[in-house]
């Protein structure tokens, strides 16, 4: 399409419309590897080569075949010495490899340049342009109108994108839960995790949330077992269902939020020494510390709630990167409940600490009754 003079271009376009028009892909195939043949055996002028190349490549061709078509264009055109090789297009392959070279050095403009030139797209094509222009230009119109196109072609990522755009920049929720739910039939387990934590998010309709969490976890999904496992002790329910999610997830999948999930719902079922064995894993490293504040001072006060007053002491005492520091708070508050070991300890609070942690004494007595 990028012939110097404007009747040339138009040329192209009139044949890309003639071809898609009368011919079916069968068809298309076959004259693409007759006029292939023809330029494999010096048959055309060096115009024809070209224009007809250019107007088949526009059309949905195999990406191959499309290739093929280019490559021995060029060659040809490079063979007479004409100057109409500067004017053929790219391959798709051609394109991709470009998209990919980028990729290596994070330069979005010069991926979505690429990909957007592609003229025979896939879904995958379509979904991946929606999620940069989403991710990298901001422009969320731009973004559903490729994902859209994709839906179009049943792509099931697609659908969950554009379902989440709805969700979460539109806040149009009827739109976003009817694409979950068409990838959902679609059996894309990642529509069933977003549609669980929609419904459990927007709705609070956490029966809906289990229902499609439980879809997930049907086909191995680690992230449902972890969202199940910790709905279920926010609603302070199935402690032995939580926990057999909770261990099957920390089991198939390490990691620190796996890990933090697993020993809360260890302390809620009272397996007190495995709990404390697990949580290593994400107290041990500082980095945590302020990555995982909320995590690390609410599993400290579960401990607490379950009466391990010297298991907590044990962690503040002995680790390594001044947990007592960053969780001063916590620390007295676990000094309250051992005032009869160590009764000065709890008066070292400074007046500024009390409010927080009377707070704090308040909320482990709450988790207390909440998780017996």
């Amino acid at each position: 399409m990028r012939l110097g003079r404007k009747w040339d271009a138009r040329r192209v376009q009139f044949l890309v419309e003639f071809l898609q028009i009368w011919c079916d892909a069968t068809e298309l195939e076959q004259k693409a590897r007759k006029h292939l043949e023809a330029i494999r055996q010096s048959k055309l002028y060096d115009k024809h080569a070209l224009l007809m190349t250019e107007a088949l490549v526009h059309t949905p061709l195999q990406r191959e075949l499309q290739h093929q078509l280019i490559s021995e264009t060029k060659r040809y055109l490079e063979k007479v010495h004409s100057e109409l090789k500067d004017y053929l297009c790219k391959s798709d392959h051609e394109l991709i490899e470009k998209a990919q070279e980028a990729y290596k050095y994070g330069d979005w403009q010069k991926i979505i340049q690429a990909i957007e030139q592609i003229k025979i797209k896939t879904p995958d094509d379509l979904t991946a342009l929606g999620a940069l222009y989403y991710k990298h230009k901001k422009d969320i119109n731009q973004a559903r109108e490729y994902f859209s196109k994709a839906v179009e072609k049943e792509n099931a990522l697609a659908m969950v994108l554009l379902a989440w755009l709805y969700q979460t920049e539109y806040k149009d929720f009827q739109n976003a839960e009817h694409y979950y739910l068409m990838a959902v039939e679609k059996e894309s387990p990642e529509a069933m995790i977003n549609l669980a934590m929609f419904y459990e998010t927007e709705f609070k309709d956490f029966q809906q949330a289990e229902k499609y969490y439980l879809l997930a976890v049907a086909k191995g999904d680690v992230d449902a077992m972890k969202n199940l496992a910790v709905l279920y002790f926010e609603q302070k329910k199935d402690k032995g269902k939580a926990k057999q999610y909770a261990e099957y997830a920390y089991q198939k999948q390490k990691g620190i939020e796996l890990a933090h999930t697993y020993s809360m719902i260890l302390l809620w079922n009272n397996q007190i020494e495995k709990a404390y064995e697990i949580a290593q894993e994400f107290i041990i490293d500082s980095k945590n510390f302020d990555k995982y504040p909320e995590d690390i001072s609410l599993f400290l006060l579960l401990l607490i709630a379950k009466k391990q007053y010297q298991l907590a002491l044990k962690l503040f005492n002995e680790n390594p990167h001044n947990l007592k520091d960053r969780f001063k708070p916590v620390y007295y508050a676990l000094m309250y409940f051992m005032q009869d070991e160590y009764p000065n300890e709890y008066r070292k609070m400074g007046g500024e600490l009390k409010q927080t942690v009377e707070e704090i004494i308040e909320k482990i007595g709450q988790l207390e009754k909440d998780y017996q």
